[in-house]
């Protein structure tokens, strides 16, 4: 009726081996559920957007920023309004006959071009530093020839050795030394400036 335990041995081996997996198992699932949700699912990588949908992502973002800021427009110098000028007398006239005109060279490399104005006869347009001004010009009593500018910004003082250019408001020379090619020949010849006739 009873088996010896050699043949048992094997029956019991068997039944352990069972026994040891199924309280392994158990104490692995107790384990677990002990532990919490952490190590029952590992997290998972986030999922990567369609090159698409970046791509129109990276669009709608560059046209908010662009529609924030606006081009910015080049400003414009606003042009000086006309001055009217009066129509020249016979002095002005014998004046602007006087002037010298053309390119002069001044100091530090500088030049100014006196051009008699196209639309109205004895008046003069100076150019110098990118600007022009309308000038009219006196005869002084002393020979000399100021050229008075209409906007009362500029005074060019032309003797015959040479011509310079003041600022009206400060009393500041704009440019000295200016010498026209008739000029040059004035003072080779006489070391002591010469008044204009």
């Amino acid at each position: 009726m009873f088996r010896s335990v050699p043949s048992c041995l094997p029956m019991l081996s068997r039944a352990g081996s069972a026994l040891s997996a199924l309280i392994g198992g158990a104490a692995l699932a107790a384990f677990m559920t002990m532990a919490g949700p952490a190590f029952a699912q590992a997290p998972s990588a986030p999922a990567a957007k369609p090159a698409a949908k970046q791509a129109s992502a990276a669009k709608d973002t560059s046209a908010a920023k662009s529609s924030k800021r606006p081009p910015k427009k080049a400003v414009e110098p606003q042009p000086e309004p006309e001055v009217e000028l009066t129509a020249a007398d016979e002095q002005q006239l014998a004046a602007a006959k006087e002037v010298l005109l053309g390119e002069s060279g001044c100091e530090f490399n500088q030049k100014i071009q006196v051009d008699a104005n196209a639309q109205h006869p004895g008046y003069v347009d100076m150019s110098f530093n990118k600007k022009k001004y309308t000038l009219k010009p006196v005869l002084s009593s002393t020979g000399a020839v100021r050229l008075e500018d209409v906007r009362s910004e500029a005074l060019m003082i032309q003797i015959a050795s040479k011509t310079m250019v003041m600022n009206q408001k400060t009393g500041q020379r704009l440019v000295d030394n200016c010498v026209h090619p008739d000029q040059s020949t004035v003072s080779a010849d006489s070391g002591a400036p010469v008044l204009l006739k």
